[in-house]
């Protein structure tokens, strides 16, 4: 019982045993030298014992304080979820519905889950580092007050390797390769297991899962491969490489299944009379102290509901990703036809700092089908006011100017005949229509979320937005790709108007 696990005197015993086979592997062949030896040895590691209890209390961490949540709260999410679902539905056509079922299976379970009564534990980690071990020793030893029921998931090894096309070896080491199961983020505890201090590989998966699953323990299995007096000092460094990922008390050092034990045997008199093996019992105490601090901070129905409501805005985030892809999608395919319908116009008739009244009339349509695109209506006045300040916002911050000249180098390099007046306005023409629609993209999504800003802020925000876009654009790589499509484009026939998105 968990209770026998963290008595002292079991702790004192698996000591005496391990000091025992250090002194015999120093005496060579046994102890023939009696009590005395013995008896040396047991004081030896009793001090020993007493030295590793004083900084085990020292390892340990404040009770676990969490903000509380109710059933409420977590139908609130779910609502939350729903509604974005719906959104997604009604903007995905027939042929972009396969990921929409999955996700709507998805939020079912979770209304499911509700009235969930079990708690779910899952093991994750590498090969061989005892995560099975650790399933079955929790199942049949560990009964936490107030919880009916617990189930363990035991998980397929992290950080295979496999073939490369050469018949060689690789790690896998990208989140995209580790393919942690969806049922393993929904459990309401991961137990993510390793043996001994943490690889780079291991602590970048581990912060990935801290930002996707309810509650995260990282255990350092196999304490007893190391001698007593590192045991301490590997967990510190464990708790080291991961403290700005986990608090110190999530991560927690045991021994799940330790190695069998070498015994001397003696009779009556003393004298040795042959060696036994022993399998001393497992070491979970911080690991059980941390699973109790949990439930006591956290009763299981409300662990459930927040692992209910972890899951419900994950899913609500996925869906979300998922539909201002689909947007961009479509967005990008409108800023392609209007960012080559400014460049005609500056193309056939150039003016120093672009034709105002040209840009803005594209502009202005622009701004109004990529709002309609991102369920961000706007009226054509104000569509209009917003094309003229950007203008004006390209012209004032040297966008315009910065662009020409940069474009004017890029063409010579991609072989153009002739780099001045039409065609350098075009494409400048066509490079900031992108720009700007790229950044538009970008606002129309934070609008969504942070909703109406007044105006001079809202300005600021995508002025901001404008020259990040700007600044990311102007590699030379990106550059020179856009200016060698815009002497191609600027080659072919005069580009029409693009159709107004009605939807």
């Amino acid at each position: 019982m968990a209770s026998q696990l963290k008595r002292p005197i079991l702790i004192g015993g698996v000591g005496l045993a391990t000091g025992l086979w250090l002194l015999e592997s120093l005496s060579g062949t046994g102890m023939d030298g009696g009590f005395g030896l013995t008896g040396m040895g047991a004081l030896l590691v009793g001090a020993w014992w007493l030295k590793q209890r004083s900084a085990g209390e020292i390892e340990r961490v404040p009770e676990i304080q969490l903000p509380q949540i109710d059933r409420a709260m977590v139908e609130g999410a779910i609502a939350q979820t729903r509604e974005t679902l719906s959104q997604l539905e009604a903007e995905t056509t027939s042929q972009e519905t396969q990921a929409l079922g999955g996700l709507q299976a998805r939020l079912n379970q979770l209304t499911r889950d509700l009235d969930r009564q079990e708690l779910r534990f899952a093991m994750l980690g590498g090969q061989a580092v005892g995560k099975t071990t650790l399933a079955n020793v929790l199942a049949q030893q560990w009964r936490p007050k107030g919880v009916t029921k617990i189930s363990f998931m035991d998980t397929p090894q992290l950080f295979a390797t496999a073939l490369t096309s050469d018949g060689d070896t690789t790690d896998i080491t990208t989140a995209a390769d580790w393919a942690v199961p969806q049922s393993v983020l929904a459990a309401d505890l991961l137990l993510f297991v390793t043996a001994g201090d943490v690889t780079d590989t291991e602590r970048r998966c581990i912060a990935w899962l801290k930002e996707r699953v309810a509650r995260l323990i990282v255990v350092v299995n196999k304490q007893d491969q190391h001698l007593p007096v590192q045991q301490a000092a590997v967990l510190s460094q464990v708790r080291k490489n991961l403290r700005d990922v986990l608090p110190t008390g999530d991560v927690v050092a045991i021994a799940a299944q330790p190695a069998p034990m070498r015994l001397l045997t003696q009779d009556a008199a003393g004298e040795a009379q042959g060696q036994s093996l022993t399998r001393p019992e497992p070491t979970l105490s911080l690991l059980l102290d941390r699973l109790d601090q949990l439930i006591i901070a956290e009763p299981a129905q409300e662990l459930i509901w927040a692992t209910v409501c972890h899951s419900a805005n994950a899913l609500a985030e996925e869906a979300k990703a998922l539909l201002n892809q689909l947007r961009r999608q479509r967005a990008n395919k409108v800023i392609d036809q209007y960012q080559w319908v400014a460049a005609g116009a500056a193309f056939i008739n150039p003016v120093p700092t672009l034709d105002l009244l040209a840009t803005g009339a594209v502009n202005s349509q622009l701004i109004l089908d990529l709002s309609k695109i991102y369920r961000q209506p706007l009226s054509t006045d104000h569509a209009k006011t917003m094309a003229t300040t950007l203008a004006e916002m390209l012209i004032k911050l040297g966008l315009v100017e910065v662009s020409s000249k940069m474009l004017g180098i890029a063409l010579k390099t991609n072989g153009a005949t002739y780099v001045a007046g039409g065609l350098i306005q075009g494409a400048s023409a066509a490079y900031l229509t992108r720009t700007v629609g790229s950044s538009l993209m970008k606002y129309f999504e934070v609008l969504e979320v942070t909703g109406e800003l007044p105006e001079s802020q809202s300005m600021e925000q995508l002025k901001q937005m404008v020259q990040k876009a700007f600044q990311a654009s102007r590699q030379s790589p990106v550059l020179q790709s856009f200016a060698k499509q815009a002497l191609n484009k600027l080659k072919q026939e005069p580009l029409t108007e693009p159709v107004s998105q009605a939807n």
